[in-house]
């Protein structure tokens, strides 16, 4: 996100249509004046125009070096020849790439742009999978690409969707690359065939700070589930590829996975996704040991039982993201237990008690999403006190209940918004709520709790999009 920001703000590219932000490496200079259609902003080293304009102004353009770009809401380089032409030329020199709502092929983006150091997928709109022949017409690993992240919400995915034949690809082409952001155990599983065939070994992982094992998905007004859990295994064989990880998110259904995870020695960053096949993971023995081992920045738990928020308090002195959806929190009272959290997550099977005065023990909280409607219901309950939340500037609440069904009305939500003096954006999918906030409170943006071009331009990719995303949506998958 810090590297899109530099470029654009999140929200608004998520938004955008035929967008493009070029990046200088120093600011504008030389005997040329900006190009007509090209706009440069106050410190002359950002420009923003479009795919016509760019495409227009490639000879000018290709006289200034840039070092990151990003394309929102734009056409596939892969079907628009003069883009990708004046993208190649006036990219030669570019470390990062961020493509929102891409609709590119990895692979296709990896051999038009070998000088890449970073590629960020936001939104990926494309299905990343490869036919094996790919394999056998990969380059001579001449790519500088070193990290690949991104998301793709149209799939409930907060980490890329790359089929195996993808990853192997990548690893063939990027000697260098040491972090992806993408379910990984089909790479580190030694017993994968695709591997064995591999001139190149893998890649070196000793200086990648993230991995992804195992997979989940969110569906639209459906809780997290697992698509693909690893075992202990998977954590035994990453231990020794993966010496300086700081991000771990696992998606399990083996209380001995998390047991090995604690062979792992700087693990800032953990997300535990417990399989709903089985019963829930217990919170005390293996999830409190992790919290013991690891000097935690960020923390995510799901589908975890008796979750005693207390302790993890405790042991994570320094949290400034904390998470738990399907997890059934321990009623508790706090008192200036998370002093330095800035992200709150809470999902249901939490009291309403429990939940004001967790959000009393937050003073300095930025984000706080609610993703159950009880949840939402509970906080905005108008019986109930209301804290202070004074440095909120992003509310969540996802839920489509009316004002009535949330147990609220105009009075308590004229409180509510004098509780929140930072707040300049809300996600919702209540109409009633929109509705208020768009009356009272216009400096306030708003949001619907799915990407909208997610929505409607992931099934019109290709004909196999348009059957996955019928498969999404009848929960199929």
């Amino acid at each position: 996100m810090d590297k899109i920001a530099e470029l654009a703000d999140p929200d608004d590219v998520l938004d955008a249509q035929d967008l493009v932000v070029l990046k200088l490496d120093r600011p504008w200079s030389g005997p040329h004046a900006v190009p007509a259609g090209c706009v440069l902003d106050s410190s002359s080293q950002r420009i923003t125009t479009n795919q016509k304009s760019f495409v227009a102004n490639k000879d000018n353009l290709t006289k200034q070096r840039f070092s990151a770009a990003l394309f929102a809401g734009c056409s596939a380089f892969a079907t628009y020849a003069a883009l990708s032409n004046a993208a190649v030329e006036v990219l030669k020199k570019a470390e990062t790439l961020v493509l929102v709502h891409n609709r590119d092929l990895i692979m296709d983006l990896v051999q038009r742009f070998p000088g890449l150091r970073l590629l960020v997928l936001m939104h990926d709109l494309r299905l990343q999978t490869e036919a094996k022949h790919r394999l056998e017409v990969c380059g001579k690993r001449s790519s500088r690409l070193r990290q690949v992240v991104g998301t793709a919400p149209a799939l409930g995915m907060d980490h890329l969707f790359l089929c195996p034949v993808t990853l192997i690809s990548l690893l063939a082409n990027c000697d260098m690359l040491c972090e992806i952001q993408a379910p990984m155990e089909e790479v580190i599983s030694l017993s994968n065939p695709l591997l064995s065939g591999h001139p190149g070994g893998l890649p070196p992982f000793k200086t990648g700070q993230e991995l992804i094992l195992g997979s989940h998905a969110e569906l639209p007004n459906g809780p997290r589930f697992v698509i693909e859990h690893v075992g202990a295994e998977h954590i035994t064989t990453a231990r020794p590829l993966y010496v300086n990880l700081k991000r771990l998110t696992v998606s399990t259904a083996s209380w001995e996975t998390l047991a090995r995870i604690t062979d792992f020695e700087h693990i800032r960053r953990l997300s535990i996704t417990f399989s709903a096949e089985v019963p829930p993971c217990p919170f005390g023995g293996h999830v409190v040991r992790l919290l013991k081992k690891f000097d935690l920045d960020e923390l995510s738990l799901c589908h975890v039982d008796q979750v005693q928020l207390s302790i993890v308090a405790r042991f994570c002195k320094d949290l400034r993201s904390l998470a738990f959806s399907c997890c059934n929190v321990s009623n508790e009272t706090f008192s200036n237990a998370f002093p330095k959290l800035e992200r709150l997550l809470a999902g249901r099977h939490i009291s309403s008690s429990t939940l004001r005065s967790l959000l009393t023990s937050c003073p300095n909280l930025i984000w706080l999403e609610l993703t159950s409607d009880d949840t939402c219901a509970a906080f905005l309950d108008r019986r109930a006190s209301r804290p202070a939340l004074r440095n909120v500037r992003r509310l969540v609440l996802k839920t489509a209940w009316t004002v009535e069904d949330l147990g609220t009305d105009a009075d308590a939500l004229r409180s509510l918004l004098k509780s929140l003096p930072a707040l300049r954006h809300v996600v919702t999918d209540s109409y009633g709520l929109r509705l208020f906030f768009e009356n009272y409170a216009p400096y306030v943006r708003l949001s619907w709790t799915g990407c909208v071009v997610c929505t409607t331009e992931f099934p019109k990719v290709s004909e196999v999009q348009e059957l996955a995303w019928s498969a999404i949506l009848s929960g199929k998958v």
